[in-house]
């Protein structure tokens, strides 16, 4: 008769079998004290339903690129402070983007302040614009001669 020194039947036969704590195999329905581990099912491969064909897909976004922009806003912050964008005239920001899109078409590929990339600075002033924009604040677009002063 074999027994089991960690569970309840210990001294008595149940199948001459030691429990899952003492041989770690699950043994299902040979003792009432065992709990029994029962595999699951195997399921069908079905697809499910996930209702989020109208929302936005950010996966989309290329990270590498918003990495610097991140970048040029960590310096403005450093520079001037936390959102003091949102504190400059929307003017400022197209006649900066125009700077860095004209550097960048002549043949300067990083901002000497910065050494950050041209085109990072022209997103990042576009997307101050942009938020502008959504908060009806006033954009000049008429007055483009004098955007490169």
């Amino acid at each position: 008769m074999k027994s089991c020194q960690t569970c309840a039947h210990s001294g008595k036969s149940w199948n001459d079998t030691p429990c899952y704590e003492c041989t770690g195999t699950a043994l299902v329905g040979m003792h009432p004290a065992w709990t029994p581990i029962v595999a699951p099912a195997v399921a069908e491969k079905t697809t499910g339903i996930k209702f989020d064909t109208d929302k936005l897909d950010y996966t989309l976004l290329p990270w590498d690129s918003i990495e610097d922009i991140v970048k040029v806003l960590e310096f403005g912050a450093r520079k001037y402070a936390r959102d003091n964008w949102k504190n400059v005239e929307a003017e400022r920001y197209v006649k900066a983007a125009f700077r860095h899109l004209v550097a960048y078409q002549q043949g300067e590929r990083s901002d000497q302040e910065t050494g950050l990339s041209h085109l990072a600075h022209l997103g990042c002033c576009v997307l101050f614009l942009l938020s502008m924009e959504k908060n009806n604040v006033a954009i000049p677009t008429s007055d483009r001669t004098s955007a490169l002063d």
